[in-house]
């Protein structure tokens, strides 16, 4: 609840000041909410909290048909050389699979592109052998050719993954 004065029911206290963002478990009730410019202002920007959805490089951390992977806002996006895939959790160990493959498509050659800052880092067990580390990360995945002079090109867009035909 955004508001400028507060009132408790459970123990009687009064909070009064500037705008604030308030998570209310039921037992407080507002006397004055936020303007919509107020809660925007108010508002993380992703920029600021959350990296850019950036692809990073398969150099063992997945199944050995992935080329590129990258965590959405609501799953993994998985490139491998004929198809992409979204995998989205749906709780209780299940999950949701969205493949993509263009009909009549040439085999594309895929690749990464413009090298995205940070690397990314998988350490699984005490063996230090068995970690992967300083995987470069890219800001697109290119499939070149998919179509006789036609490329289709995967990028991140406010933590989603997108693509464009180029």
């Amino acid at each position: 609840i955004v508001g400028e004065a507060m009132t408790c029911a459970a123990s009687g206290c009064r909070w009064a000041g500037v705008v604030s963002m308030i998570v209310a478990l039921g037992a407080c009730s507002h006397e004055r909410v936020a303007t919509r410019k107020e809660v925007a202002a108010a508002q993380p920007t992703p920029s600021r909290f959350s990296p850019a959805l950036s692809f990073e490089e398969n150099r063992g951390q997945h199944d050995r048909e992935v080329l590129f992977a990258a965590r959405t806002s609501t799953g993994t996006f998985y490139a491998t050389a004929d198809a992409t895939t979204l995998v989205v959790p749906q709780g209780a160990g299940k999950s949701a699979t969205l493949r993509t493959r263009f009909r009549h498509a040439s085999t594309a050659h895929v690749r990464g592109e413009e090298n995205a800052e940070g690397v990314a880092n998988y350490y699984s067990g005490a063996d230090s052998s068995a970690w992967v580390q300083n995987i470069p990360r890219v800001k697109r995945v290119r499939y070149a050719e998919i179509y006789p002079g036609i490329d289709a090109v995967y990028y991140g867009r406010e933590n989603a993954v997108e693509y464009d035909f180029l």
